[in-house]
């Protein structure tokens, strides 16, 4: 009787070894590409009354992403008549927690009342590509007393494409019930990869006349500046007035996202008021090439197993 032979080829060991080269080049591959962001967020505390000509800010910074942030400095935005030195981290670890204190001198004329503390973090990721935030804390230091502030304001979400500028406004209201017209400075804050329209520069300043009840729009104009496509930036805007020679304060956050990247809306409100702090500054994981490079990795896996272990299973 005639036997049929059913004969299976093994892989032949270049083979084999071409099959390893190629996982170990998809694996380092998928390490490299999952390990790309960095998140830093920093918490603030202050003094809850000030009542000298000079204060503490301390501050911690903790990077929750995965891989370190390099060069990382600490800066406070302060209004004017207070005046603060930069608090230099350096590098910071994955999760690596890191304190600091600010020494804030304080103009004896400035007013008493709230002033918002707003957090400028510049930093580095491990190519030397220099990133930036603005934030805050919901965070204000009182001058003598507390005040809390009526006046609101809200900046919608801002998308840009490229380095075409895109338009938006800042409505400001006043929620103050008497009848007493209120002169409100408004000044604007960007991190460094965002330029303002015209005449560039981080902040831009102006001043608005309102009656109580009426609320008006500010038109401005941002662009990219350098901003890495795909990732979502907070911007900040702060609403002061004096009345009855008090400070008063409240400020607003909004999101401008580069090249289609997520975004939302910002909301502002008052000392002790809940709202969106502008967040942490960090750059975006590509999480969708890091799945296509681990559905490539496990076919690969599945290829050698039914083309070498496999035959052998039916001899």
């Amino acid at each position: 009787m005639k036997k049929n032979y059913h004969e299976t080829k093994l892989m032949s060991p270049r083979d084999l070894l071409f099959c390893t080269f190629c996982i170990f080049w998809i694996f380092a591959l998928v390490s490299t590409t999952a390990a790309t962001y960095i998140t830093l967020s920093s918490s603030v505390a202050v003094c809850d009354i000030i009542s000298g000509n000079e204060t503490r800010i301390n501050i911690t910074t903790t990077n929750f992403g995965d891989e370190p942030a390099h060069d990382v400095r600490l800066s406070l935005l302060l209004p004017d008549g207070f005046m603060s030195e930069s608090i230099m981290f350096g590098r910071v670890d994955a999760n690596e927690k890191r304190s600091g204190s600010f020494v804030v001198s304080i103009d004896p004329d400035v007013l008493p009342g709230g002033y918002p503390v707003i957090l400028l973090t510049d930093y580095k990721d491990a190519n030397a590509y220099p990133f930036s935030a603005v934030s805050t804390d919901n965070c204000y230091m009182f001058i003598k007393k507390k005040t809390s502030s009526n006046i609101y304001g809200r900046i919608p979400e801002v998308s840009l494409t490229g380095t075409v500028p895109g338009g938006f406004d800042i409505e400001v209201f006043n929620g103050n019930l008497d009848d007493t017209e209120q002169e409100i400075h408004v000044r604007l804050f960007t991190p460094r990869e965002l330029r303002l329209n015209p005449g560039g520069g981080a902040n831009a300043r102006e001043s608005i006349l309102l009656n109580a009840g009426e609320s008006r729009k500010l038109s401005y104009e941002i662009s990219s500046f350098g901003a890495l496509p795909g990732s979502t930036y907070a911007i900040l805007a702060t609403l002061d007035y004096a009345e009855d020679d008090l400070h008063y304060s409240s400020f607003c956050v909004g999101k401008v996202s580069v090249d289609g990247g997520p975004g939302a809306v910002g909301t502002g409100g008052a000392p002790g008021g809940e709202n969106d702090n502008g967040g942490s500054a960090g750059t975006k994981p590509q999480n969708q090439v890091v799945m296509l490079m681990y559905v490539i990795l496990a076919i690969s896996i599945l290829v050698i197993f039914f083309s070498f272990i496999f035959p052998k299973l039916k001899r």
